[in-house]
């Protein structure tokens, strides 16, 4: 009972301290682990695919042994039966999102997310990898053919945020990948020319003589 790592060869789970399999497989050293845990309810052997982030794995199996000494039914997690498409497909066909001004920036920032995490189950989006969407945009063009500017990277992140925080009110996932993910940096400086409006006290400027 507990966590169990999938072979890639031959997909026998395998305790987590296995370094090796029976016929040689280095799985200590593989780095592209999927994870399931293991627990017995009434007798019977259960598991769950988690996938690949540890610490995820970690956390479903303190709540399903939580839930199994308190009595409670163990429902299987959203977030390891759940693509990150169809959490933003979900998002965007809530009404409250659909009515606000703002919905086609939330369209077109959904779609960019889920050009990169579509995909992906909601267990296996990890902080690092929101850390790294972050700076692939940094290094793309905007539509403007100019570089993607910090503010709408920010953007994204928050509307990818928002997704999950909503998601979890609804019960549709268990946590946000994005929790303590930092914005970056915004310059919002800009060149101004004052003109004799701005400056009526001092324009115009006399000439020394």
């Amino acid at each position: 009972m507990g966590l169990l790592v999938e072979c890639p060869e031959c997909k026998k789970r395998n305790s987590q301290k296995a370094k090796k399999v029976k016929y040689g497989f280095a799985l200590a050293k593989f780095s592209g682990r999927v994870y399931w845990i293991e627990w017995y309810q009434e007798g019977q052997r259960k598991r769950e695919r988690i996938g690949s982030n540890k610490s995820a794995a970690d956390q479903r199996l303190q709540e399903v042994l939580s839930a199994r000494a308190e009595g409670r039914y163990i429902k299987k997690s959203p977030d390891a039966q759940t693509p990150f498409r169809n959490l933003a497909q979900w998002y965007l066909e809530l009404p409250e999102v659909k009515a606000k001004r703002s919905y086609e920036k939330d369209q077109m920032h959904c779609k960019r997310l889920m050009a990169h995490f579509g995909d992906l189950l909601l267990r296996d989006i990890t902080p690092a990898m929101v850390e790294a969407y972050k700076q692939k945009r940094l290094s793309e063009n905007s539509h403007r053919r100019k570089p993607t500017k910090p503010a709408t990277v920010n953007r994204e992140v928050t509307t990818f945020k928002t997704i999950f925080n909503k998601a979890i009110r609804n019960g549709k996932a268990e946590r946000n990948p994005a929790q303590g993910v930092k914005l970056l940096k915004e310059n919002n400086e800009r060149d101004r020319i004052l003109n004799a409006e701005d400056m009526p006290d001092f324009w115009p400027i006399p000439l020394i003589t």
